[in-house]
């Protein structure tokens, strides 16, 4: 294929039909049924020198064309070992509670905490994309801390959300008393005024 190197000529492995078979019929549409794989060579004599196995990508090359890319032994174990504490640092991740009826401060301290825990995300996110994984834990790992995100967001909107209906309420507040303030005193003056002409018109 291009851009790999494979030795000349190439190993050829077959899970399934022999490598005679493909080889003598090699257009038969049973064989995508089949698992055929270029190798370039047998890298150990037994699976047991293999010690360990991690799965770390899968992807398409070319149409009907998938490669699988693999990590054994200690390089394995510590793919595995860093899954799990990548799982913990995710599951420390707690979303705050909801400051319900706690007042600006309570709302405030949560708000704060939202977005420490934003920040912490983050840095785990860098450290699963940079860290070689077995890929089922990684897809996992994305997902959990996707749904936390949501969660977080979710969150600081609705703490903006009773922040702004809060000011709102406030300058209402504001607008309401000096209203009655000012028809107060417009009632005021407007009484003052009242008798005094009249007093001042009155008989003498």
């Amino acid at each position: 294929m291009e851009g790999e190197a494979y030795p000349d000529p190439a190993r050829l492995v077959s899970v399934g039909p022999s490598v005679t078979q493909l080889l003598d019929a090699p257009d038969d549409p049973a064989w995508a049924n089949a698992s055929v794989e270029l190798c370039g060579g047998t890298h150990v004599a037994n699976t047991a020198e293999a010690i360990e196995f991690a799965l770390v990508e899968e992807s398409g090359v070319a149409k009907g064309v998938r490669r699988v890319t693999a990590l054994t032994g200690e390089a394995a174990a510590a793919a595995h070992a860093a899954a799990s504490e990548l799982e913990a640092a995710v599951r420390r991740l707690d979303v705050p509670a909801g400051a319900d009826a706690g007042g600006e401060a309570a709302e405030a301290a949560v708000e704060a905490a939202a977005v420490r825990a934003q920040a912490q995300a983050a840095a785990v996110r860098e450290r699963l994309e940079q860290t070689p994984l077995p890929a089922h834990a990684k897809t996992a790992l994305r997902s959990e801390l996707a749904a936390r995100d949501r969660a977080l967001s979710r969150l600081l909107r609705e703490l903006t959300g009773a922040r702004v209906r809060r000011h709102a309420a406030a300058a209402e507040r504001q607008v309401r008393l000096r209203l009655r303030l000012g028809l107060g005193l417009g009632l005021g003056l407007g009484l003052g005024l009242g008798l005094g002409l009249g007093l001042g018109l009155g008989p003498g």
